[in-house]
């Protein structure tokens, strides 16, 4: 087994799919019930517990069920403009938008046709006809906000939007953060929105913009007996050998933290693969590895 294929079968770091991801099926199931009802909900923990591979793996069933989806990730669309961008391109229809930033131009525009061309979204498109009429001077957050609200108020169409690293709205203006809050104050629940951040700089910045708006959604920890029959089958994929003593103490030192969890078993799968089996002595020859982590000493529950 080559060390891509170990990379493949123990992921660390990038979201997951929902097929990828390790006892998560109940808050998936429990989430997206929740979103596509139209409520507003706060995903807040400490950073790598899976927060983003959740939200997205919701989003994948509101589009399975014909909802209209919208992936707001802030870390790469930090400003309201590009924000408004993000959002008009994603449920402004792909090529009506493509067709309405190259009519426009400037900065935004050019982002949103760049988003719209890479998007296939035509028949999920609540704010197609405002890409289509929009000035420039029109495209702003507030403008594109209301726009959604109005558009999902009038028609039977439902939609969910994340918005992922949402403790950067801290960073907007306070007109912007007001047409955020109004969208989530909207009585139609036709919307279901997903809050994702860190606990840390979500107290620090978020939760006062949003003046008590949206649940929590608690993320419990992954059973351990989910961690067991999900490595066993990963090692068994790996063609390794997997000793039970070696398990159990791989699961006591992770202490079942996901991203933790991921980078041991994914040492010990490099390693074993010179003995072709993993042993409480490849465990302990992988640990000095993950230890110079920051996130290993930093995230592991106490």
């Amino acid at each position: 087994m080559s060390v891509i294929s170990i990379a493949d079968l123990f992921k660390v770091g990038p979201p997951l799919t929902e097929a990828e991801q390790v006892g998560r099926a109940t808050s998936i199931d429990a989430l997206s019930k929740r979103a596509m009802a139209g409520e507003t909900l706060r995903l807040f923990d400490q950073r790598r517990e899976g927060k983003t591979s959740l939200a997205l793996a919701v989003l994948a069933r509101a589009n399975a069920a014909h909802l209209a989806t919208c992936n707001l990730p802030l870390d790469e669309y930090p400003t309201a403009q590009a924000a408004a961008a993000r959002i008009l391109a994603q449920l402004g229809g792909a090529l009506r938008t493509a067709r309405r930033a190259e009519q426009i131009g400037g900065a935004a525009a050019r982002i949103a046709g760049r988003i719209a061309r890479a998007t296939d979204s035509e028949d999920l498109a609540p704010l197609a006809d405002l890409a289509d009429t929009a000035q420039p001077s029109e495209l702003t957050l507030p403008s594109v906000l209301t726009a959604l609200r109005e558009r999902l108020r009038t028609s039977d169409r439902r939609a969910v939007m994340l918005i992922d690293e949402a403790h950067l709205i801290g960073d907007w203006g306070p007109e912007d953060q007001a047409a955020i809050r109004a969208l989530l104050k909207d009585e139609q629940r036709r919307l279901g929105v997903l809050l994702a951040s860190s606990e840390d700089s979500a107290q620090r910045t978020l939760v006062p913009i949003l003046q008590f708006l949206g649940e929590p959604f608690v993320l419990p920890h992954i059973a351990r007996e989910d961690w067991q029959h999900d490595l066993r089958e990963r090692f068994k994929r790996a063609e390794l050998s997997l000793e039970e003593p070696a398990l159990q103490r791989l699961l006591d030192l992770s202490t079942g933290q996901p991203y933790c969890t991921m980078l041991l078993a994914r040492q010990c799968a490099e390693l074993g693969g010179a003995f072709g089996t993993v042993n409480v002595d490849v465990v302990e020859l992988a640990l000095p590895t993950v230890e110079r982590h920051e996130a290993w000493q930093r995230l592991r529950y106490s």
